[in-house]
């Protein structure tokens, strides 16, 4: 696949994530995947964003097999 293909990829993958405040006092934030709670709490926005990254990577290796 081409940079540009792989690029849009990711991008499509990474815009399915969100981070919002966290409601049930578990962590400060949780995580959407397409607008669905997933149920992960973190502490901190980091914790989230490595998350999501690890998981778009993973994602990303299920499509290209």
């Amino acid at each position: 696949m081409s940079s540009l293909t792989n690029t849009a990829i990711f991008e499509d993958i990474a815009d399915k994530w969100d981070i919002v405040k966290c409601n049930n006092g578990v962590g400060a934030f949780e995580l959407t995947y397409e607008g669905e709670n997933t149920g992960d709490t973190f502490d901190t926005e980091d914790e989230c964003w490595h998350f999501i990254k690890h998981q778009v990577y993973s994602e990303f290796e299920a499509r290209c097999e």
